[in-house]
Order: structure tokens, then sequence, then C-alpha cells
């Protein structure tokens, strides 16, 4: 089982490391700003198909002054050919706040989101010590609670995952938000607001932007410091 934990645990810390790439949001009617409620329709069907790579394009430019575009897209491309586990979204619900506010270069506002998706951890290959894993009920049972704490340190406290009985299928249920920007009339572009990106927003977002938030990223980098130490305890002895 140690080989698969730590390709698991490498596909929750590159979903958590690369989460302001992809958002999920719904369909909203936000009848306050048309342009908001293009982005959200447009981006909910990128989302919903599963194209991560496209996702990409929804993304504020200065996003990727951190991580260039192209090594992101190879990430993602070398993840799914991994083999390890993809969440599919399967419901979203989003809202966000309005009136949206102004700044020097456009206007921004938080949308706050919440999202189910199906997590299959049964690896191609591991064809054998999966049929061996669902015989025993307890060893199921070991490496379920296993998963179900990677992900309570790696999505945070309101983000709840379920099996499904007698088998590797995980319901994940997630709440978070993100930062919506409308720079120079260009159209909304998302950053995400939670603890993986806490560290870099200050480089991501206009001055402005970033001081609207501050006190929400300076508790949301002692969240990502916990969440680390969480992380490497549930991890213990694997």
């Amino acid at each position: 089982m140690k080989q698969l934990t730590k390709k698991i645990l490498i596909a929750l810390l590159f979903a958590g490391s690369t989460a302001y790439a992809d958002v999920p949001v719904s369909h909203t009617n936000v009848k306050a700003d048309t342009s908001l409620n293009t982005m959200l329709q447009s981006y909910e069907k990128v989302i919903l198909s599963g194209d991560t790579i496209k996702a990409l394009d929804f993304t504020y430019p200065k996003v990727f002054t951190t991580t260039p575009k192209k090594q992101l897209i190879q990430m993602l491309k070398q993840q799914e050919s991994s083999g390890a586990p993809k969440p599919k979204i399967t419901a979203i619900k989003q809202t966000p706040v309005l009136p949206v506010k102004k700044y020097s270069k456009g206007s921004f506002t938080l949308v706050n989101y919440e999202m189910d998706m199906q997590m299959n951890f049964a690896q191609p290959g591991k064809e054998e010590m999966m049929e061996k894993m669902l015989k025993d009920p307890k060893e199921l049972a070991s490496f379920q609670n296993m998963m179900k704490n990677m992900f309570a340190a790696t999505l945070g406290k309101d983000a709840t995952i379920e099996f499904e009985k007698g088998s590797f299928l995980a319901n994940v249920h997630q709440k978070s938000n993100y930062i919506a920007i409308n720079e120079e009339n260009k159209g909304y572009k998302i950053v995400e607001l939670s603890a993986p990106t806490a560290a870099m927003l200050d480089k991501m977002l206009p001055k402005e932007i970033f001081d609207t938030y501050k006190t929400q990223i300076d508790a949301l980098k002692i969240e990502a410091e916990n969440k680390m130490k969480a992380l490497m305890s549930a991890m213990g002895g694997q």
C-alpha cells in the first residue's frame, strides 16, 4: 500500500497547489454585471466537461508569474497520465458577493462556492492489491480512513469525504472561495483564495485587491502551515 499511498498523496498535493486554476463555478444570474455572468456560464461548461487544461484560460494572468502556463499544462498532462485519482465534479453551487467592487484598473468581487465531486481511488495496474483489499474489511476501512485524513488536511475543515460501502469510490464535498477580477474590461479572470495559494497572493493580486482581503489571507497562511503539519501527521508511518 506504501507506493499507492505516495501516489495518492502526490495527487492531493498537486490538486491543492493548482486549485487556483481549477475552481468550479455554476450558472448564476448575476444581473448586476453581465461580464461576470458570462464568465460564470462559460467556465461552468468547461469545468463540468472535465477539461482542466481549458480551464486555465479563465485564470488571472498574473497567476502564471509564479508557475508558467506551459508548465502547468505539462503538470496537468503528467497527472492525468500517471493513473493517480482525478476528481469528477458532480454538483456546483456558487454565490458571488454583490455589488462588485471597483479598483483603479477595473472591478472585482469574492465568489463563495461549494462543490460535490467523486474520486475513484482504485489504481490501474494495482488490480491484485485492490481486489485483496476489498476482501479484507479491516484493511479497506484503514485505507479509507487514511484517505479521509489526507483530504481533511489538504482541503480543509469544511471538506468532507465519504466512501461508498465496500468500494474505492469517494464522494467529496468542499467549500471555498475565489476572487473574480475584471481588469481593463478584458473579462473576469479568477484567483483562488485558499490556504494553498495564500503565500503567493501578494505576487498575484493587484495591491488594492490584496489589501482588501489581507486579513483573510493572513489567516489562510496560518491555516496552510497547520494543514501541512496535519498532512505529515496523517502520512506518518506510510
